[in-house]
């Protein structure tokens, strides 16, 4: 990867700022039109509130529905995300920040993940929740890879599934390599809550075919 967020010429700064915030701006506004014509239902949400932090796993292609989600649920939820460093990534991290994530640590395979992975765990030990998109950055899609659970085992937080379902027949962004899922227009998506899992080194082989299968 040649260039990242933070390599950026000292003198294409203030033009790449400009394209990121504007793309952001334009980004958000739109999922957040999209979000006010859908409803979402949650199940066995009091799950979430078991442990005070988390660690939240999901599919790479229910990353837009779950971009239309409040982060603060619980309220008290602080975030600490993963991200791809690359340069076009920059819109996507000044929504998270908008969105509520506290801290965002660069890095993912292959590009200083696992300095950002331990970045993440110090955080998650002070009390912080974090999310992954565990087939991510690229693929190949809905194959667990085992940053979240070992991160689960090292730290101790436990992991909750996030299960996106649809009502009515959703959009599938073809292009992408994830096959980005974008609810219809008017319908009810279902977010069904699994969990908590506490992962240990007996029960770890387990756990993660029980949380592959959950999201």
């Amino acid at each position: 990867m040649s260039l990242r967020v933070d390599t950026i010429p000292f003198w294409l700064k203030p033009f790449y700022l400009l394209w990121a915030y504007t793309t952001a701006a334009v980004s958000y506004g739109l999922i957040k039109l999209w979000r006010l014509t859908l409803r979402f239902k949650w199940e066995n949400a009091e799950a979430m509130s078991i442990s005070p932090n988390n660690i939240y796993c999901i599919w790479h292609q229910s990353l837009l529905m779950s971009f239309m989600l409040s982060f603060k649920n619980p309220p008290t939820r602080r975030d600490v995300w993963m991200n791809h460093p690359a340069w076009f990534m920059k819109p996507i991290h000044i929504i998270l920040f908008w969105k509520g994530v506290k801290w965002l640590m660069l890095g993912s395979s292959g590009h200083g993940g696992r300095q950002a992975k331990a970045d993440v765990e110090d955080f998650l030990r002070k009390g912080y929740s974090t999310c992954m998109a565990v087939d991510g950055p690229a693929g190949p899609p809905l194959v667990m890879k085992h940053g979240g659970m070992q991160m689960a085992l090292e730290t101790g937080v436990p992991i909750i599934c996030l299960q996106f379902i649809p009502q009515r027949k959703p959009i599938i962004l073809g292009f992408t390599w994830d096959k980005k899922v974008l609810p219809m227009l008017f319908t009810t998506v279902i977010v069904r809550v699994h969990g908590p899992y506490y992962v240990t080194k007996e029960n770890y082989e387990e756990v993660a075919r029980v949380v592959e299968s959950n999201m």
